[in-house]
């Protein structure tokens, strides 16, 4: 009989071995797949979050590029005037209300309008070096292109006065410039 109850406890705890054997195997599985799938949703929201930083990132630069064109058009603007001392009054002025945000910016346009030296000329220029701007008369007999809406050579325009780009003028409308503004 002892021989049979051994076997019988060898054969129970066979039973039992391979019962363990085999629960310790699902639960390397379970814990297998919580791996692989924790893992993978980890990897979804760097992703996502990779995403919206680089939007965010875009974002920024696309708003910071359009300050600055829209900064550069009001000193351009803020130039044109034919007068230096006029020129310097519209750039304290944006300067004064925070139209520009850019501090270097600021600094130099602060050094531009303190220093009394430091003449503006009719504005921007062209690829010519004229200024960007000049005025027009409408009248098809009309030859010549004007840097100031005043020059004495459009006191004879019967028609309306357009600005356009100095190029433009020339190139475009085939002006000349007028005698008075050599």
């Amino acid at each position: 009989m002892k021989k049979k109850e051994y076997w019988q406890k060898e054969i129970e705890l066979n039973i039992r071995e391979a019962d363990l054997t085999k629960r310790e195997q699902n639960l390397l599985n379970s814990q297998n797949k919580k791996s692989k799938f924790d893992s993978t949703i980890i990897v979804a929201i760097i992703a996502v979050a990779g995403t919206v930083l680089g939007y965010l990132i875009d974002s920024y630069n696309k708003s910071n590029q359009q300050q600055k064109e829209f900064e550069s058009t009001l000193i351009i603007n803020a130039i044109q005037t034919g007068n230096s001392d006029m020129s310097k009054n519209n750039l304290k002025f944006l300067v004064d209300v925070n139209l520009i945000s850019d501090k270097a910016q600021k600094l130099k346009l602060n050094e531009i309008i303190k220093n009394p030296k430091y003449k503006i000329s009719h504005g921007a220029t062209s690829s010519w070096g004229d200024p960007i701007y000049a005025y027009i008369c409408t009248d098809p007999a009309a030859t010549k292109y004007h840097f100031s809406r005043k020059c004495r050579g459009l006191t004879k325009c019967s028609t309306e006065l357009q600005k356009v780009l100095t190029d433009d003028a020339k190139d475009k409308y085939h002006r000349d410039l007028c005698g008075w503004e050599d």
